[in-house]
Protein backbone atom coordinates (compact mmCIF):
# COMPACT_ATOMS: atom_id res chain seq x y z
CA UNK A 1 0.00 0.00 0.00
CA UNK A 2 1.20 3.51 -0.81
CA UNK A 3 1.88 6.10 1.85
CA UNK A 4 -1.16 8.02 3.04
CA UNK A 5 -1.74 11.58 1.81
CA UNK A 6 -0.95 12.86 5.30
CA UNK A 7 2.34 10.97 5.31
CA UNK A 8 3.12 12.38 1.85
CA UNK A 9 2.34 15.90 3.16
CA UNK A 10 4.86 15.51 5.99
CA UNK A 11 7.46 14.02 3.65
CA UNK A 12 7.06 17.13 1.46
CA UNK A 13 7.30 19.52 4.43
CA UNK A 14 10.44 17.80 5.72
CA UNK A 15 11.95 17.89 2.21
CA UNK A 16 11.21 21.62 1.97
CA UNK A 17 13.23 22.22 5.15
CA UNK A 18 16.16 20.02 4.09
CA UNK A 19 18.11 23.04 2.82
CA UNK A 20 18.16 24.51 6.34
CA UNK A 21 19.62 21.25 7.63
CA UNK A 22 22.18 21.12 4.82
CA UNK A 23 23.20 24.75 5.50
CA UNK A 24 23.53 23.89 9.21
CA UNK A 25 20.94 26.49 10.20
CA UNK A 26 19.38 23.64 12.22
CA UNK A 27 21.15 20.66 13.76
CA UNK A 28 17.96 18.60 13.76
CA UNK A 29 14.63 18.65 11.90
CA UNK A 30 12.17 15.96 12.95
CA UNK A 31 8.51 15.03 12.87
CA UNK A 32 7.20 14.44 16.37
CA UNK A 33 3.95 13.42 18.04
CA UNK A 34 4.52 15.12 21.39
CA UNK A 35 4.50 18.93 21.23
CA UNK A 36 6.04 19.27 24.71
CA UNK A 37 9.03 17.06 23.87
CA UNK A 38 12.39 18.79 23.93
CA UNK A 39 15.36 18.21 21.67
CA UNK A 40 18.82 16.99 22.63
CA UNK A 41 20.52 19.11 19.95
CA UNK A 42 20.02 22.76 19.09
CA UNK A 43 18.96 24.59 17.14
CA UNK A 44 16.20 22.18 16.25
CA UNK A 45 12.93 22.26 14.36
CA UNK A 46 10.22 19.88 15.49
CA UNK A 47 7.13 19.42 13.32
CA UNK A 48 3.87 17.99 14.58
CA UNK A 49 0.21 17.80 13.67
CA UNK A 50 -2.87 18.26 15.81
CA UNK A 51 -6.37 16.83 15.74
CA UNK A 52 -7.76 16.42 12.25
CA UNK A 53 -11.32 17.43 11.36
CA UNK A 54 -13.50 16.84 8.33
CA UNK A 55 -14.38 20.05 6.48
CA UNK A 56 -16.61 18.55 3.80
CA UNK A 57 -17.32 15.42 1.79
CA UNK A 58 -18.62 14.58 -1.63
CA UNK A 59 -19.10 11.47 -3.73
CA UNK A 60 -15.36 11.13 -4.39
CA UNK A 61 -13.99 11.63 -0.91
CA UNK A 62 -13.38 13.95 2.00
CA UNK A 63 -11.73 17.28 2.65
CA UNK A 64 -9.92 17.31 5.99
CA UNK A 65 -7.78 19.84 7.81
CA UNK A 66 -5.37 19.77 10.70
CA UNK A 67 -3.22 22.22 12.62
CA UNK A 68 0.48 22.05 11.85
CA UNK A 69 2.84 23.09 14.62
CA UNK A 70 6.45 24.03 14.06
CA UNK A 71 8.52 24.23 17.23
CA UNK A 72 11.88 25.97 17.02
CA UNK A 73 14.30 25.40 19.93
CA UNK A 74 17.62 27.16 20.24
CA UNK A 75 20.31 28.26 22.69
CA UNK A 76 21.62 31.79 22.84
CA UNK A 77 23.66 32.85 25.88
CA UNK A 78 22.63 36.42 25.05
CA UNK A 79 20.11 37.71 22.53
CA UNK A 80 17.34 35.09 22.58
CA UNK A 81 15.05 37.56 20.80
CA UNK A 82 17.65 38.19 18.08
CA UNK A 83 18.11 34.46 17.49
CA UNK A 84 14.33 33.99 17.27
CA UNK A 85 14.09 36.88 14.81
CA UNK A 86 16.79 35.22 12.69
CA UNK A 87 15.19 31.74 12.55
CA UNK A 88 11.42 32.39 12.43
CA UNK A 89 11.36 34.26 9.09
CA UNK A 90 13.32 31.45 7.42
CA UNK A 91 10.67 28.93 8.47
CA UNK A 92 7.81 31.22 7.44
CA UNK A 93 9.39 31.84 4.03
CA UNK A 94 9.72 28.11 3.30
CA UNK A 95 6.18 27.29 4.48
CA UNK A 96 4.63 30.18 2.58
CA UNK A 97 6.54 29.59 -0.67
CA UNK A 98 5.05 26.11 -1.23
CA UNK A 99 1.50 26.70 0.05
CA UNK A 100 0.11 23.89 -2.13
CA UNK A 101 2.75 21.44 -0.93
CA UNK A 102 3.39 20.24 -4.46
CA UNK A 103 -0.33 19.62 -5.09
CA UNK A 104 -0.87 17.44 -2.02
CA UNK A 105 -2.61 19.99 0.20
CA UNK A 106 -3.14 23.69 0.79
CA UNK A 107 -1.74 25.71 3.66
CA UNK A 108 -4.92 27.72 4.24
CA UNK A 109 -3.73 30.08 6.95
CA UNK A 110 -1.18 30.58 9.65
CA UNK A 111 2.32 31.63 10.37
CA UNK A 112 1.44 33.04 13.76
CA UNK A 113 4.39 33.12 16.10
CA UNK A 114 4.40 32.42 19.83
CA UNK A 115 7.84 32.96 21.37
CA UNK A 116 8.81 31.26 24.64
CA UNK A 117 11.69 30.69 27.03
CA UNK A 118 12.27 27.43 28.88
CA UNK A 119 12.80 29.16 32.22
CA UNK A 120 13.68 32.63 33.43
CA UNK A 121 17.41 33.24 33.06
CA UNK A 122 17.92 30.17 30.88
CA UNK A 123 19.81 30.51 27.59
CA UNK A 124 17.25 28.19 25.92
CA UNK A 125 14.23 29.58 24.11
CA UNK A 126 12.22 29.19 21.00
CA UNK A 127 9.08 29.89 19.09
CA UNK A 128 6.00 28.02 18.01
CA UNK A 129 4.53 28.63 14.57
CA UNK A 130 1.08 27.40 13.65
CA UNK A 131 -0.48 26.77 10.25
CA UNK A 132 -3.68 25.07 9.10
CA UNK A 133 -3.30 22.47 6.35
CA UNK A 134 -6.26 21.26 4.31
CA UNK A 135 -6.21 18.24 2.01
CA UNK A 136 -8.57 15.97 0.09
CA UNK A 137 -8.43 12.22 0.02
CA UNK A 138 -10.25 9.72 -2.11
CA UNK A 139 -12.83 7.66 -0.26
CA UNK A 140 -11.43 4.18 0.28
CA UNK A 141 -7.91 5.18 -0.75
CA UNK A 142 -6.10 7.28 1.88
CA UNK A 143 -3.03 7.45 -0.38
CA UNK A 144 -4.79 9.34 -3.21
CA UNK A 145 -5.91 12.93 -3.53
CA UNK A 146 -8.25 14.50 -6.04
Amino acid sequence: MNASIKSQIFTRILANFQGLLDAQVFASITRELDPVKSSQVMPSLMIYDGDESEVSRDTRGRTCEFPLGLKILFEAPTGLADKKDELVPQIQAIMETDIQLNGLAVVVDGGEEQPFINEIGSPVGGALLFYTVQYRRVRGDPSATY
